[in-house]
């Protein structure tokens, strides 16, 4: 008998002794008996707050990230959707209870300027109504703490509040590097455990990787971030300032359709139809010879037109 094998054989008995003491643990015993899951069990239905293009989104006790480049209109759509709360139906977004949605918004990446900007020449008229419903609206900036206190403000925050929905911009501003699968792990963990217990959405709004080939959620953040997420968002800009959102992940509710919008003069969505594609033909006539160096690098004869229906 091998050096090796008498050593697996070894770690194998160290490892049954250790499941058996384990076994005989009645703290453990208690532990595992509280998270056991039955048919008999009663179990409150899942409550969405929101839907979009008719589909439940935004479900309580759970996370729901909100992605895409920088600046593709990521806080612009979270704005549409505090809005809801209050309106009955934004754009494509409706509310499907009469019961208006208390909102926590937490701004960890704008000044307190932006901030407060947002809240008045956006939220505000897109609400739209004779006396604007402040006590739906908890809005705190959080920029100027620490990375270290910031996670700890949420959790408070969500304690003190008791909302329904938390709008957390951005979430990669909890961890000190977004690359740490520790960290992350934690940041998300925690953020998990206090949807559970307070209830409510959390949704989390995380760029995506710099390179413009790679779209996933940025860091190893983002990689927990769309484990753990019960719906991935992105938003998307084109040329002509045209946004988008699509539903890139679910766990339930497939979205197909896709939300087009652009803004008007006085910076609030209108939501349009899907931009029209448009292909040019090629050209037949030969190039002479002269022109043979500025002769178009095939697959590049399409250009495409992103003028809103």
């Amino acid at each position: 008998m091998t050096n090796s094998t008498i050593a697996m054989q070894e770690n194998e008995r160290i490892l049954n002794e250790e499941l058996l003491l384990a076994g005989t643990d009645p703290e453990m015993a208690r532990r595992l008996e509280a998270h056991r899951v039955t048919r008999e069990m009663d179990v409150p239905q899942m409550e969405f707050l929101l839907r979009l293009f008719g589909k439940p989104i935004l479900p309580r006790g759970e996370l729901v990230a909100f992605t895409g480049k920088a600046k593709t209109g990521k806080t612009f759509i979270l704005s549409i959707i505090m809005a809801c709360c209050a309106r009955q139906e934004v754009l494509a977004f409706r509310r499907p209870s009469p019961n208006p949605i208390h909102v926590l918004w937490i701004d960890t990446e704008q000044s307190i300027q932006s901030t407060k900007e947002i809240l008045t020449d956006r939220i505000v008229p897109l609400v739209d109504m004779e006396e604007f419903p402040d006590s739906l609206y908890d809005i705190i900036n959080i920029r100027l703490e620490s990375w270290e206190e910031r996670l700890k403000l949420v959790q408070g925050a969500i304690g003190w509040y008791r909302p329904d929905l938390v709008i957390l911009d951005g979430i990669a501003d909890e961890v000190a590097n977004v690359n740490d699968p520790v960290e992350s792990k934690m940041a998300v963990e925690k953020l998990l455990k206090a949807a559970t217990i307070g209830k409510c959405c959390i949704a989390c709004v995380i760029h995506e990787n710099k390179s413009t080939m790679d779209s996933s959620l940025r860091g190893w953040l983002g990689t927990v971030l769309t484990d753990k997420a019960f719906e991935v968002y992105s938003t998307f800009k084109d040329a002509n300032r045209v946004f988008s959102l699509e539903q890139r992940f679910t766990r339930k509710h497939d979205i197909i359709d896709k939300l087009y919008f652009t803004v008007d003069e006085h910076g609030l969505p209108q939501q349009v139809g899907e931009p029209k594609k448009v292909f040019k033909k090629k050209s037949k006539q030969k190039p002479k010879k002269d022109e043979t160096e500025s002769k178009p690098v095939a697959g590049h004869e399409t250009s495409i037109d992103f003028s809103g229906e």
